[in-house]
């Protein structure tokens, strides 16, 4: 069965969530980082009016702090209290080799609601053996992950997706849905942004990229159909292109209930329903809500919303049943996959309203190509 989904109704102003770069410097190396690696600090009053900018640009629910490395900042804390003062969800994006327990405490207690760690397979680390194995970097990201849950934070994990690497995709997919703890993936096609600007800048060549007959980037259809063969699953919701012609950015929905011995997730259908539900937030609060943290109840009600708009009731019926066990957990899953711009004849393709933009010189940037790339 194909996919359906529906168009994601974030539009420029009403766009939920920005990128704050609080430093250009990183304590890593990652292949095809969209960073140029700098010693830069950002000063308290420059995070401030970078702030401003960001709420007055955007109606957001959502501040993710981000860098080159957040935690090398003297004051990510006072950062972190500053953002939760303007009543916004804070994320932290960061490579998890300076937290520890006490750090993750601290920035607990200032107001963090969730945090991202980005171990992956391209990366250069003090905390890794060269080349690691994925046992390597799945022994780490459970360390964190455990970490992060003793302090009551929601757990992401972020992966940079090679040359589309199966292996990788299922070492990484496999993981994350038999780890209850870890609420969101994000994955990026790995792109190296200066390769982007010489296809820019010389008219006889374009991106290899070349968008499939469906309107779907060949990425974008290879991990559809993977996650259809291998868990049953099917997107629903995307993000198109700056042109409108294609789909650049999927994300997945995947209600689980972890039992003793194994997962049953309930298929989400998509249908006009979950943009109504996406509304109701706007509605109310003026905002669309962005990053998402466990909430059984919320979930459950998704669930039995989607199964009887979708017909379903046999199989609604069955997860309600297992979702009453007091053994078992009901957890939500999110998977959003970035398949990242392309050059097409000359011109930049990207997503229509970036949802990981930077703020930047009181503007918003596309924060993969904002420092190769002028927009």
């Amino acid at each position: 069965m194909g996919s359906r989904m529906i168009k994601m109704p974030w539009r420029a102003r009403n766009c939920p969530n920005v990128m704050l770069e609080v430093t250009d410097a990183c304590n890593i190396d990652c292949q095809m980082c969209y960073k140029q690696k700098g010693t830069i600090i950002k000063s308290i009053p420059q995070i401030q009016r970078d702030i401003g900018t960001a709420m007055r640009i955007r109606r957001l629910h959502t501040m993710t702090i981000s860098g080159g490395e957040p935690t090398l900042h003297p004051e990510l804390c006072r950062i972190v209290a500053m953002i939760k003062r303007r009543g916004l969800h804070v994320f932290l994006l960061t490579n998890g080799v300076l937290i520890d327990e006490e750090y993750l405490g601290k920035l607990k207690r200032s107001g963090l609601d969730s945090i991202l760690f980005h171990v992956d397979m391209g990366q250069t680390r003090p905390d890794l053996p060269a080349n690691p194995s994925f046992s390597d970097i799945q022994a780490r990201l459970k360390q964190l992950t455990e970490m992060a849950n003793s302090h009551g934070l929601d757990v992401s994990i972020s992966l940079t997706l090679y040359d589309n690497d199966q292996e990788t995709l299922n070492n990484f997919s496999h993981f994350f849905f038999n780890s209850e703890e870890i609420t969101f993936l994000f994955i990026a096609r790995g792109i190296d942004p200066r390769n982007l600007l010489v296809q820019l800048t010389d008219s006889h060549r374009t991106s290899v990229a070349v968008p499939a007959a469906s309107g779907m980037t060949r990425g974008i259809q290879r991990l559809m159909d993977y996650y259809r063969v291998e868990y049953g699953i099917e997107p629903f919701a995307f993000l198109p292109t700056s042109d409108g012609k294609r789909t650049v950015w999927i994300s997945y929905f995947v209600p689980i209930i972890y039992t003793e011995t194994n997962i049953n997730p309930f298929k989400i259908r998509a249908n006009h329903l979950d943009a109504w539900l996406m509304e109701i937030p706007r509605i109310f609060s003026g905002h669309y809500i962005h990053k998402t943290k466990q909430n059984s109840a919320v979930t459950l009600l998704r669930v039995v919303a989607n199964g009887l708009t979708t017909f379903r009731l046999r199989q609604l019926i069955q997860f309600l049943m297992q979702s009453l066990s007091a053994n078992n957990k009901l957890r939500h899953k999110v998977i959003v996959y970035d398949d990242g711009p392309i050059v097409e004849n000359g011109r930049l393709i990207a997503c229509e309203d970036c949802p990981t933009a930077i703020v930047r010189d009181d503007k918003i940037l596309r924060c993969c190509t904002a420092d190769y790339i002028c927009q």
